[in-house]
């Protein structure tokens, strides 16, 4: 699932099939007013009121909320943000503890054309066995963690992520997964994804890499893809790309969102 995240201006040619904006009455302790920006509404509900939350903090057995926070805490991995300049203790204890694991990441870092012959960890520092051709043959040699490049470091946090979603056959979250990594790279790990068989697991993944659309109906079908655009109030709004209508008659979709005939757009002046 793909949801591109930009700011729009107001135009466009194609028709939506449904407004994407549903309103809400909220009521919270209704003698207190929800007086907007710095008001109640801000200032008292914080974290601490949130059903699940509450739950934990009292002696009472619901039997539907039990099961639906057990669910998430088995099948919701944590969310990977775009930022990263060194690899998760997680990370580093899956390479550590799974042989499975480390097998795994070899053989797709061979696959994507890195260099990596291997991986140890050792104190829980990262040690990167690399292995290149040289004029006398193949050389070998080991560089640290601190010497990896970013896009190097992001691809091995992903995979270990990645692994561990398809074990659990969980949902993963990734921000800006196109972050510090080669566009052929992030096309390879969301092909692998969806091409691994009896995948029950979900992947929800953020870009601001618009070409990504140029791959709809290869790599994954019209319905995935979700936009969001901020209004001028400072609310943001998710609709999907198949809420338009008329799609199978243009010849390029990345061609016509960049003509804004979906909006999520920046306004750029």
């Amino acid at each position: 699932m793909i949801c591109l995240s930009h700011k729009s201006p107001d135009k466009g040619v194609l028709s939506r099939g449904r407004t994407g904006r549903i309103k809400a009455d909220i009521q919270f302790n209704c003698r207190q007013a929800l007086s907007g920006r710095g008001g109640y509404y801000d200032n008292e509900l914080s974290a601490k009121y949130v059903v699940l939350a509450v739950l934990k903090k009292v002696n009472i057995a619901v039997p539907y909320l039990d099961n639906m926070r057990r669910w998430i805490d088995s099948r919701m991995l944590p969310l990977q943000s775009g930022s990263l300049s060194s690899l998760s203790q997680g990370a580093k204890k899956m390479i550590a503890d799974s042989e499975d694991f480390r097998e795994y990441l070899m053989q797709f870092a061979q696959e994507a054309d890195f260099n990596i012959s291997d991986i140890k960890i050792q104190k829980m520092a990262a040690l990167f066995g690399h292995t290149v051709e040289g004029e006398t043959g193949s050389e070998s040699y080991v560089l640290p963690e601190n010497c990896q490049s970013t896009g190097t470091k992001r691809m091995v946090e992903l995979e270990s992520l990645i692994y561990t979603q398809l074990k659990r056959q969980a949902s993963l979250c990734i921000d800006e997964i196109e972050a510090s990594m080669h566009p052929n790279l992030m096309e390879y790990i969301l092909a692998k994804f969806i091409n691994t068989p009896d995948n029950q697991s979900q992947l929800l993944v953020s870009t601001h890499y618009d070409p990504i659309l140029k791959d709809i109906d290869d790599l994954f079908g019209k319905d995935s893809v979700w936009f969001t655009e901020k209004g001028k109030d400072g609310n943001t709004t998710l609709f999907s790309l198949v809420d338009f209508k008329g799609l199978n008659k243009l010849s390029s979709i990345h061609r016509a969102y960049m003509n804004g005939q979906f909006g999520a757009l920046p306004n750029v002046l």
